[in-house]
């Protein structure tokens, strides 16, 4: 069960737990502090266990979009701080399979704008099978007229459909020459800066440097499937096609093509 609690102060969202004895994990969310990560309290109620998470002045993902377009800004911010906690928490012993990834279990400080994950030390996830769930769910929102948010909301939905993801694939999407083009564009656009370099001092996106890590690269995801091309607009989907990893998608979609025709003609 989740529901939240709320204070004069304070709101909390709250999740069942399991047995009363205190396991290792807990024991590291209670005297540790990792920047990104909700902070959680355990409580005893009716003789059963409850976990606290603090999300004052906090919104879910879910709330946070709520009918709106995601750029590709809020995305490159939303991955890169999902693969540091992680990456973070395995320093504490915690397991990427205790992360709740689910729109409505992300939570953004309507303040500062930070993003924090949510731990739950009883429950074991299949984090791959979040990560589709969440680029999924991502891909349905971009925004068609955001270039950024376009390159990066499909080529995540293509990774994440490779069985060896790693994150540092996800983030080197981020330092490509396409969606750095794509940001920058989206940038002077915002600002109407002109063909002459009029200056923009106006709001930017999220942008930090890529982690250098070459062991999984775009090119290893797989054939994007006819309703995730559906999901945009046909010019976005022509505008993905022109870079890097989608000429790598159209080779496959006219190669899947080829393949069926041939299978087709033999008796």
């Amino acid at each position: 069960m989740v529901c939240r609690e709320y204070s004069l102060e304070k709101q909390w969202f709250v999740m069942e737990g399991g047995a009363n004895l205190m396991n290792y994990e807990e024991q590291m969310l209670l005297h540790n502090r990792l920047d990104g990560l909700l902070s959680m309290e355990v409580h005893l109620h009716n003789g059963e266990k409850r976990y606290r998470y603090d999300i004052t002045d906090c919104e879910s993902l879910e709330e946070h979009l709520d009918g709106k377009k995601i750029s590709g800004g809020l995305i490159q911010q939303l991955f890169e701080t999902i693969s540091r906690v992680i990456t973070e928490a395995k320093g504490y012993t915690l397991t990427e399979e205790g992360f709740l990834l689910a729109p409505e279990l992300i939570w953004i400080h309507r303040g500062t704008g930070s993003i924090f994950l949510c731990y739950h030390p009883e429950t074991r996830t299949d984090f791959r099978e979040q990560m589709r769930l969440l680029s999924s769910w991502i891909l349905e929102r971009v925004d068609s007229s955001d270039d950024a948010g376009v390159f990066s909301g499909y080529s995540i939905y293509v990774l994440s459909r490779d069985d060896n993801l790693k994150f540092s694939s996800i983030c080197e999407v981020f330092g490509k020459a396409e969606y750095r083009e794509a940001l920058e564009k989206g940038r002077k656009s915002e600002c109407g800066e002109d063909d002459a370099g009029t200056e923009c001092r106006g709001n930017t996106a999220h942008e930090s440097e890529p982690e250098n890590d070459s062991e999984t690269d775009l090119e290893g995801g797989e054939e994007m499937d006819s309703d995730a091309k559906k999901q945009l607009s046909s010019s976005s989907f022509k505008r993905f096609l022109s870079t890097g990893a989608g000429k790598l998608v159209g080779e496959v979609l006219v190669l899947g093509t080829i393949i069926g025709i041939f299978m087709y003609m033999i008796p």
